[in-house]
């Protein structure tokens, strides 16, 4: 069974039982050559390779996938016109993404696609299909390709382009910004106390 959600401002909101795998290619990350991004991050990826870094659940506790991995999603939000308003500028540190979980019996994978600025439409639009209609609300474009996958097994992240698990990831990355900017600070006072 694959799960949908919407990750928006920090919040996980459950859109329901939506298979995906007619329109996301699950399998791309699963059946790439694997290359560890700290060894191999200057180089650029060949067709059918693809980076991962290591990344244990915690790693992702931004998406409080305790919710989601527990099993028990009836107790998320749903999603509606209002929070997509009220999340309408994508502040630094509030990411947007699609995600489906799915479960392959002890192991459960999640595909992450962010959400890019202009992709909600918040218009009438025409509903195709046997009863075609027109519809008032809000639409999210979607993408083919997932920006990044996540196995619960080898709690690895794989990732074709690094900005792409930024948007999936802001707090992680600012959070190794603050910690290299320390570093940095520190290196820069025992530099300065030795030249004086």
């Amino acid at each position: 069974m694959s799960i949908l959600y919407c990750h928006i401002g920090g919040t996980n909101y459950r859109v329901g039982n939506i298979s995906l795998e007619d329109t996301w290619d699950l399998k791309t990350y699963e059946n790439c050559q694997k290359k560890d991004y700290r060894k191999e991050h200057g180089r650029s990826l060949e067709k059918k390779e693809t980076f991962y870094i290591q990344a244990p659940l915690k790693m992702l506790e931004d998406y409080h996938l305790e919710l989601v991995i527990g099993g028990d999603t009836s107790s998320l939000n749903t999603i509606d016109l209002n929070v997509l308003e009220e999340n309408d500028s994508n502040r630094k540190n509030q990411s947007k993404v699609l995600f489906v979980r799915t479960e392959e019996g002890d192991d459960v994978k999640l595909y992450f696609q962010a959400i890019r600025r202009g992709a909600v439409i918040k218009k009438g639009f025409v509903l195709l299909g046997n009863k075609p209609c027109i519809e008032n609300g809000a639409v999210i474009l979607i993408r083919e390709q997932i920006d990044a996958y996540w196995s619960r097994k080898d709690e690895k992240l794989y990732f074709k382009d690094i900005k792409d698990l930024e948007r999936i990831l802001p707090h992680f990355f600012e959070k190794k910004f603050k910690i290299l900017d320390k570093d940095l600070e520190l290196l820069r006072t025992l530099i300065t106390n030795i030249c004086t």
